[in-house]
């Protein structure tokens, strides 16, 4: 008798277990996962308050105003520049570049002049009120303060303010950046090769030389 309690108990718990987990299987089987509703993807552009084609409502529209030799132009869209043959309306985040022998005049209304010598890239980073910002690290360009708005530059990991008139030379070869304070004065900040942030701040008659490789400033 102790023999048959000893093999019914065994066998009545694994039987008990398995019943249970098939029910349980069972129950899981029958719950319903509610579906969610399909979105496509041209949904989530509307949805989108972000537009590659169109820049920010409030940013300023630049204009080339004069324009001669071999210009080129990339839009928000574009994947590279191409040849342009009559001025353009220029956005953020657009650039514009010039050939051997061209050069323009970009000018957005009541608040900068940019004007963009031979063999020069300049990047159209940002046009809001609060702040102009166009990056260069190629040729020559000048840059003229119309209004009480901040024109920035960024020229390798030179940040320049401008709150005047100045012009901005990279040279072909080194990473060497010239800036010339033709009116007003300027602020330049930048990082040393220590990561220590350097700030300095000169007025018009100044030229001032900055290394990138070395990170250090000559003002004369």
């Amino acid at each position: 008798m102790k023999k048959i309690l000893l093999f019914l108990v065994p066998f009545l718990v694994t039987t008990i277990l398995v019943v249970g987990y098939f029910k349980l299987t069972q129950k899981i089987t029958t719950i319903k996962i509610p579906s969610l509703p399909s979105i496509s993807f041209s949904d989530l552009v509307k949805l989108s308050r972000f537009s590659l084609d169109k820049a920010p409502s409030q940013s300023l529209v630049g204009t080339i105003i004069s324009m001669s030799g071999e210009v080129k132009y990339e839009s928000r869209m574009a994947t590279e520049s191409a040849e342009i043959n009559s001025p353009v309306q220029v956005q953020q985040g657009e650039s514009l570049e010039t050939g051997e022998d061209g050069k323009l005049i970009l000018t957005f209304e009541k608040a900068a002049e940019v004007d963009i010598s031979s063999d020069t890239l300049v990047d159209v980073v940002q046009t809001l009120p609060a702040d102009l910002v166009f990056s260069q690290n190629m040729g020559t360009a000048e840059y003229i303060k119309l209004a009480d708005m901040p024109v920035s530059i960024r020229s390798y990991h030179l940040l320049i303010e401008n709150d005047g008139d100045v012009t901005v030379s990279v040279d072909k070869i080194k990473p060497i950046v010239t800036v010339k304070i033709n009116s007003g004065s300027a602020t330049f900040a930048y990082n040393n090769i220590y990561n220590v942030s350097r700030v300095w701040k000169f007025d018009a008659g100044t030229t001032l030389t900055f290394n990138d490789g070395t990170r250090r400033v000559v003002a004369k």
